[in-house]
């Protein structure tokens, strides 16, 4: 006797499952073709078991499914065998195919591996006298279009110093002393702003004085003055890298001549100079 698994009943779900199974369409008329089908089976004294593998081959042998309309694509395997065997089968052969596929895939791919070796490295061997003779050359043009540009940089940076200093000095001082004139502060205030931009810059600081007193003072005011504007640069420009030089010539340069009282005011002066 067959077990209750293995007998197919005529409820809506199992005929319908049967339908989509042989890639028929799942309404009513078709549900209706299997289950008179059923019927017949179960009346078949032919089969001695009336059982679902049975039941497939009842089908088969009387052309059902042909008259059913088609819904989706079947399945080759479910007509022949439920078992599993020959989907089992299926299965073990789209392995195979694949494992096919995939062997061949590695095989292009390291070919064209090897090719691409060795084609790159018949490239390299042919370049590499040439490439060795242009590679000095190179550098050498490298080196002095490097080292121009960089001269050429450190040029305009003290082009620009140059004239920031011009539009802020001389720096005038008040007679007899290193105190400067009322608004002259302005013009050291002017250098530190500007200034702060650039980096690793020398400067010399240059005091001055009147030609009214003792050669003698008038060197060791001068150098008060110089280092009176140092002081101010360096204090202004903190974290910045410069270097500042200073010098004290007296009365022994003048900006106008020193004959005329009117004019002792403009040698009492610091001048800034930048070099390289």
């Amino acid at each position: 006797m067959a077990e209750d698994r293995d007998i197919i009943s005529k409820e809506d779900h199992e005929l319908n499952y049967l339908l989509k199974k042989w890639g028929k369409k799942t309404n009513s008329a078709n549900r209706k073709i299997l289950s008179d089908a059923l019927d017949r089976f179960n009346d078949d004294n032919s089969f001695k078991v009336h059982n679902r593998e049975n039941f497939y081959k009842f089908v088969e042998q009387n052309k059902i499914i042909d008259s059913m309309e088609s819904g989706a694509k079947k399945d080759p395997y479910t007509l022949t065998e439920v078992t599993g065997d020959f989907k089992t089968k299926a299965k073990d052969k789209k392995s195979i195919l694949w494992l096919i596929l995939l062997i061949i895939m590695v095989i292009i791919i390291i070919f064209f591996i090897i090719f691409g070796l060795k084609y790159c490295g018949s490239i390299k061997s042919e370049k590499s006298t040439e490439i060795e003779k242009t590679t000095d050359q190179n550098e050498e043009i490298n080196k002095r279009l490097s080292d121009e540009a960089a001269k050429k940089a450190e040029l305009e940076k003290i082009s620009k110093i140059s004239e920031i200093i011009k539009q802020n000095t001389p720096i005038y001082f008040v007679k007899d002393r290193s105190l400067l004139i009322d608004g002259e502060e302005n013009k050291v205030n002017n250098l530190i702003v500007l200034l702060k931009e650039f980096n690793n810059v020398n400067f010399i600081i240059e005091g001055h004085t009147a030609n009214i007193g003792l050669p003698e003072n008038e060197m060791k005011l001068s150098m008060e003055r110089a280092d009176k504007i140092k002081q101010m640069l360096e204090n202004g420009l903190k974290g910045n890298f410069y270097n500042f030089t200073v010098k004290g010539y007296g009365a022994q340069v003048e900006a106008v001549p020193n004959s005329d009282k009117t004019n002792w005011h403009l040698n009492r002066r610091v001048e800034i100079k930048t070099v390289l």
